[in-house]
């Protein structure tokens, strides 16, 4: 699919403004300011995504699938590595359910899946 200019910079506002939100999400969960710099934006085929990743090395991935809808419709995937899981973790969940696999397994999708309010 080919974007002229205008559908373009839509859709960079919009993967902009789901950057925004990733950040408050991430914000809330670390008590520390975080900030995204988006520069560049490549509409990729989905065929194209096994190039993207480093399979080798990111043998376990976490694949978060987010639908847009609209006159500009699609879907929006954010890829973390185990290891990237495993950070985010570390910095937003306490010890007592770092240390419980049973809380870790229901509050890792939590922490991963959590959409802060609109301020």
């Amino acid at each position: 699919m080919k974007f002229d200019k205008i559908e373009l910079e839509l859709t960079k506002e919009m993967i902009n403004a789901g950057l925004e939100k990733a950040a408050q999400s991430m914000a809330f969960f670390t008590k520390e300011e975080v900030t995204i710099q988006s520069t560049d934006v490549q509409i990729q085929p989905l065929s194209s995504i096994g190039e993207l990743l480093n399979k080798e090395e990111d043998t376990d991935l976490t694949i978060l699938t987010t639908n847009i809808r609209g006159e500009l419709g699609g879907v929006c995937y954010l890829i973390f590595s185990e290891v990237e899981v495993n950070e985010l973790l570390k910095v937003t969940l306490p010890a007592s359910i770092l240390n419980d696999p049973e809380k870790l397994a229901v509050m890792s999708d939590a922490c991963l899946l959590y959409t802060s309010p609109s301020p």
